[in-house]
């Protein structure tokens, strides 16, 4: 946990006004009032200064699901075992809490493991037609399945040769 500022330099200001209340403090300052005013208005000034740097609150980021996205396609039917690989290591290298799924996809997508948080081995099993690369149609199934946000890890040629895979998630 922490405190970002998005416009640090209005921070720079702390320096002049720290040099203008030292200055006002060695002028003579007997009685407790002028020094509380001075104190009251130099604490005003500095959280007025903070207000403009504009602050944010940084909390550490919970758990967020994770969706591997594989591509099943014709251009990639040998290294099927590899893919299995990469998964297998995501899966096991995960926290507790961490949950996951699996989506493949050829010319259609299919789900081949639900979002859970079971350690088991994964198999891609789903029945996908393999004579095209619809990376957009994989990306947009996997996206459906993490409402609230998450991650999507692709693991394919990019040779895409159906869809708008790249341009379905600029907008």
């Amino acid at each position: 946990m922490g405190i970002e500022f998005e416009e640090v330099l209005w921070l720079l200001l702390l320096i002049p006004l720290g040099l203008v209340l030292f200055l006002f403090a060695k002028q003579g300052m007997n009685r407790k009032e002028r020094r509380l005013i001075l104190a009251l208005r130099g604490c005003a000034m500095v959280l007025l200064i903070f207000a403009l740097a504009n602050p944010s609150l940084v909390l550490p980021e919970k758990a967020k699901p994770v969706i591997f996205l594989a591509d099943r396609s014709a251009s990639v039917s040998l290294q099927e075992d590899r893919i299995l690989d990469l998964i297998n290591r995501g899966v096991h290298s995960k926290h507790e809490r961490d949950r996951y799924g699996i989506v493949s996809f050829g010319e259609n997508a299919a789900i081949e493991q639900t979002v859970s948080d079971e350690r088991e081995y994964p198999e891609l099993v789903g029945e996908i037609k393999e004579g095209n690369t619809n990376l957009q149609e994989g990306l947009e199934y996997s996206s459906n399945l993490l409402p609230r946000g998450g991650r999507i890890i692709a693991m394919t040629d990019g040779k895409e040769t159906m869809g708008g895979g790249g341009i379905s998630f600029l907008y």
